[in-house]
């Protein structure tokens, strides 16, 4: 079977490689398009999860913990806004009386944290499940479709879709096989989107 997904060495090297054809003058405004080393920690980590209250999946926490997801932009997914993404993670998922959350009214819900956004949807890691879901914005949380197994696999799909687009390798006939092979259920329309 064709090999569709890049493996993460591959995303470092055609990453790196899309960002020196940037000219010079204006790569400093694009720092989130390369893949740059995380600057969390484990202990970092057990202070997210006890202010959250919640257990981070193991597959999360080993590419935070190696990859900067603070400041990244994987096509049509961003993850965190030039920021520490442990920030990010915090200040997006803790209650606040005068803001209103991704979910709505009241407490978060304990099993969801959001992890990155796209113009479209709001993306979820399902902390006891690890699977990633996805919601259009205009929508309640409750209304997340399945977009991945888990956050491994989601970030190697949108690195793929986003690298294959930037360099003409996207036939549409391999990029739509993508839903598939992430686990995402065929009602959702958020990979259709991305890859669109």
């Amino acid at each position: 079977m064709e090999k569709i997904l890049f493996k993460f060495p591959e995303i470092i090297e055609k990453m790196k490689q899309l960002f020196l054809e940037i000219p010079t003058e204006i790569r400093s405004d694009l720092s989130d398009l390369i893949i740059k080393q995380s600057s969390i920690d484990i202990e970092t980590l057990k202070q997210v999860e006890a202010i959250l209250k919640t257990k981070l999946p193991e597959s999360f926490q080993q590419i935070i913990l190696q990859y900067d997801c603070g400041d990244l932009t994987l096509g049509g997914v961003w993850f965190g806004n030039k920021e520490n993404y442990a920030e990010y993670l915090v200040k997006n998922n803790i209650k606040q009386e005068t803001v209103l959350r991704w979910w709505g009214i009241g407490e978060r819900p304990y099993n969801y944290l959001l992890i990155a956004g796209s113009d479209g949807y709001v993306i979820l890691l399902n902390t006891e499940t690890a699977q990633i879901m996805a919601y259009a914005r205009w929508q309640s949380y409750q209304d997340s479709k399945l977009i991945a197994s888990d956050f491994t696999i989601f970030f190697q799909a949108a690195a793929t879709i986003y690298i294959r687009s930037r360099t003409g390798d996207n036939s549409k006939d391999i990029l739509m096989k993508i839903p598939e092979i992430v686990g995402s259920t065929t009602d959702s329309e958020f990979w259709h989107e991305i890859i669109m």
